[in-house]
């Protein structure tokens, strides 16, 4: 793909669960310190679904994804649920949210890209490629995640990150005369460390006769985790920023922790939302951007660097002239 590409974001979403989860209850039943989590991880509340699903949250960001792009439901020609959790396995979140949606007669093509975390970021390199080639138009991805379902308090550091949520955006052509581009995306993919993050949740679990809610917990090495990331990380923001000066970026969206402990950018730049929220899988990615947005952090005519690490263990960024 050549870079720029006469591509935008032309609307955002989101949908929380209405559970907030506080560090105070969190730390009382793991057997930790006060404070820990917000010294530790950077949190201070999250969310957790109790009655909400997968789908439902998806289709609530989509929808409001679709409205603030100015488009119909029936505008939408390639639908890409980019999650790391899922609600089940077959069918997948794809037609699962599209039947939320109300568009299980639309024949609209539902996909499902999972890559963790790094999810959100696969697939908007994905509908870039689909746009550039005139295959689709406007193109929905949904990060829709209920990672609680995963957690165990004995991975304290898993079971304290991680929340729940869902965010979406309608990717479409842009006009010359708008001038928002995509500049660069980079993606990449590092195996040697791939239990710093796991889980064996699907057909392992199976196989292995995994019957313990526990066997298949996510599993967080978060000082694994740090230190490849920081070396990862280091060599992804030097492809995403390569011909560009620190001082040039307008907004940073870095939501895992290696990413901001570099300290590259000005402070009041870098965005997360991952105190308020946890760390929301793929959709801390769109959840963020939604609300630096809605907030005006982030405004047309900005360069907006998206970026982050992921299990795999994953590197993935998009530069993006909003």
């Amino acid at each position: 793909m050549i870079y720029p590409c006469p591509i935008k974001i032309a609307g955002t979403g989101i949908c929380m669960p209405e559970q907030v989860m506080n560090n105070g209850d969190l730390e009382k039943e793991c057997g930790l310190e006060p404070g820990w989590c917000k010294k530790e991880l950077g949190v201070i509340s999250r969310r957790w679904a109790v009655s909400e699903t997968q789908s439902e949250m998806g289709a609530a960001a989509a929808r409001g994804a679709i409205a603030s792009a100015g488009l119909d439901d029936f505008d939408i020609d390639l639908i890409i649920n980019a999650s790391m959790s899922f609600e089940q396995k077959v069918p997948d979140g794809g037609p699962l949210i599209q039947k939320q949606l109300g568009l299980e007669a639309s024949g609209i093509p539902s996909i499902t890209i999972q890559s963790g975390c790094q999810s959100f970021i696969s697939a908007f390199d994905l509908s870039c490629s689909l746009i550039m080639s005139k295959r689709y138009r406007n193109i929905l991805i949904v990060s829709s995640e209920v990672v609680s379902a995963l957690l165990d308090k004995q991975n304290t550091e898993a079971y304290c990150l991680f929340g729940d949520g869902a965010g979406a955006v309608v990717v479409t052509p842009s006009e010359e005369a708008e001038g928002s581009r995509v500049m660069k995306i980079v993606t990449r993919t590092y195996d040697e460390h791939i239990q710093a993050v796991y889980s064996k949740y699907g057909l392992k679990a199976f196989q292995e006769n995994i019957n313990e809610p526990g066997g298949v917990a996510l599993q967080l090495d978060n000082k694994l985790f740090k230190k490849k990331g920081i070396e990862y990380g280091k060599s992804l923001l030097k492809s995403l920023l390569d011909g560009y000066a620190a001082d040039d970026i307008n907004a940073a969206i870095l939501q895992h922790s290696p990413l901001r402990s570099m300290k590259i950018f000005n402070e009041d730049k870098v965005m997360n939302s991952v105190s308020r929220y946890g760390l929301c899988g793929a959709a801390s990615y769109p959840v963020t951007l939604h609300e630096a947005v809605k907030e005006g952090r982030v405004k047309r005519g900005d360069l907006l660097l998206m970026g982050g690490i992921g299990d795999g263990i994953t590197a993935g960024g998009i530069l993006i002239r909003y």
